[in-house]
């Protein structure tokens, strides 16, 4: 709705025409945002059409808003000895010392707990006492991560050179806003890709996580619930791990005729 409103105004429903939604898609793509994205707001419109067409009150016929195909991703990934190699180039020449530091506990806390950037800039201090935490998930839900032993080393040694009273986890350089934003670990994150050649993001670091606990035969149910995935077949993406495992099973195990 939000979208909606921004892009055209706030006009009546029996205002809204088809050129105008085709428009308001093409300004989301162009906007670069996700094509799975941009169909969901499409469904939730048509929902909001059928209901006020149920409703008796005229507006766009729904039927006449086409539903975009599915997209399937790509999921990109690194391995583990891949998370190693990052948090290795995290010791660059120059950086402040306790920069390193964060920035390698940032590193092994997402491949940890495989959370989202911008649920990984909101943990306190407090969040991380123990080895798992709970996050705000999509949709509001609280979901829990955890802390594996490598995270748990950098975490410790990175808090215990922080001398500020910030209750922020992980903070920045910047006086103005002290807690690290989503922008600073994307940054973080393009200085690894330079020193390694890795082709990685934060989010990959998600990926990894899920793809390493397929790899390692965890049930996609349990995988759902580690990555806060409403929907099993948004889980179900990584499934490509273990497609192809199979097939080097069935080149080794099938016998030839």
């Amino acid at each position: 709705m939000k979208s909606l409103v921004r892009f055209c105004g706030d006009i009546e429903l029996e205002a809204l025409t088809f050129d105008i939604v085709r428009q308001w898609k093409s300004s989301m793509e162009a906007r670069r945002l996700g094509s799975n994205t941009i169909r969901s707001y499409i469904i939730k419109l048509r929902v909001v059409l059928k209901y006020m067409t149920m409703k008796g009150i005229v507006c766009l016929n729904p039927d006449l808003v086409p539903i975009p195909q599915r997209q399937t991703k790509k999921v990109n990934f690194i391995s583990p000895q891949d998370v190693l190699r990052l948090i290795g180039a995290c010791e660059v020449p120059g950086a402040k010392h306790i920069n390193r530091l964060r920035n390698k506990a940032v590193v092994a806390l997402l491949f940890s707990s495989g959370v989202r950037v911008s649920e990984l800039c909101k943990l306190d201090k407090n969040d991380v006492r123990e080895d798992f935490f709970s996050v705000v998930g999509k949709g509001g839900v609280l979901a829990p991560s955890f802390i594996d032993a490598t995270a748990r080393q950098h975490i410790d040694a990175y808090l215990k050179k922080r001398k500020d009273h910030n209750p922020a986890l992980f903070v920045s350089d910047q006086r103005s806003y002290p807690r690290m934003t989503p922008d600073g670990v994307q940054e973080v994150f393009r200085r690894l890709q330079r020193i390694t050649g890795l082709e990685v993001r934060p989010h990959v670091m998600r990926h990894s996580f899920a793809t390493d606990l397929m790899r390692n035969g965890a049930d996609i149910r349990y995988v759902q619930q580690l990555m806060h995935h409403k929907n099993i077949q948004t889980t179900a993406q990584y499934l490509h791990v273990v497609d192809a495992e199979l097939h080097g099973l069935h080149n080794k195990f099938h016998t030839k005729i």
